[in-house]
C-alpha cells in the first residue's frame, strides 16, 4: 500500500521540484519588460514569416524583436531570451525575405579561393515580400511606444509585393 502511494506521488513530487529548484532568475536589467504583441498585416491580411524588430529612438537602449506567425502576430522578446520590451520609444522594422540558391552560379571547388562578394550574390536570388520602406530600423515610419502593462499594436505594411533584391 506505501509503495503504491510512494509510486504515485513520485511523479507529482518530481515537477514540482522542478518547478520550484530549477527557476532561472530575470537579471535586474530585464524585469521591467512589458509584454508586447505586434500583428503584421499586408491590406488586412496577416504576414506569416515575417522578422519584427523594435530599435529603439534615439539609439539608447535593447532592442527586441521576433517572427510573426501564422496569425501574422509575434510576441516580442529583448536579447531573444526575455519576453517583453523596455518601456520608451521604438521604430518598428519588418522583413519578410526568401534566398534561394542558383544552382549554376553555386558551382566551385573546396578549398578554392573565397568568393568575391559578386560571386557571393551570384550564388542567391534574394525575394523581398514587403515594400522596402518599412525594413529599415533607421528608415521605417512605424513607430510604437511601450508602456507599462501589456502593449498590443497592429501595423499594416501596405501592398504584399514579390521583388528580386
Amino acid at each position: 500500500m506505501k509503495k503504491r502511494l510512494l509510486a504515485s506521488l513520485l511523479p507529482i513530487a518530481f515537477l514540482a521540484a522542478l518547478t520550484v529548484g530549477c527557476g532561472k532568475t530575470i537579471p535586474a536589467e530585464f524585469q521591467d519588460l512589458c509584454p508586447t504583441t505586434i500583428t503584421i498585416v499586408q491590406n488586412g491580411t496577416p504576414l506569416e514569416g515575417a522578422s519584427v524588430a523594435l530599435t529603439p529612438l534615439g539609439g539608447a537602449g535593447l532592442s527586441a524583436g521576433g517572427t510573426t506567425d501564422a496569425k501574422g502576430e509575434v510576441i516580442l522578446y529583448t536579447q531573444g531570451e526575455y519576453k517583453g520590451a523596455k518601456p520608451g520609444k521604438y521604430r518598428v522594422s519588418v522583413v519578410k525575405e526568401s534566398r534561394t540558391l542558383n544552382e549554376d552560379a553555386a558551382g566551385g571547388s573546396v578549398g578554392g579561393p573565397p568568393a568575391t562578394p559578386e560571386q557571393r550574390k551570384a550564388m542567391y536570388t534574394i525575394r523581398t515580400f514587403v515594400d522596402p520602406k518599412f525594413t529599415s530600423s533607421r528608415m521605417s515610419p512605424l513607430e510604437i511606444e511601450i508602456k507599462s502593462g501589456e502593449n498590443i499594436q497592429t501595423f499594416d505594411v501596405g501592398d504584399p509585393i514579390d521583388k528580386v533584391i
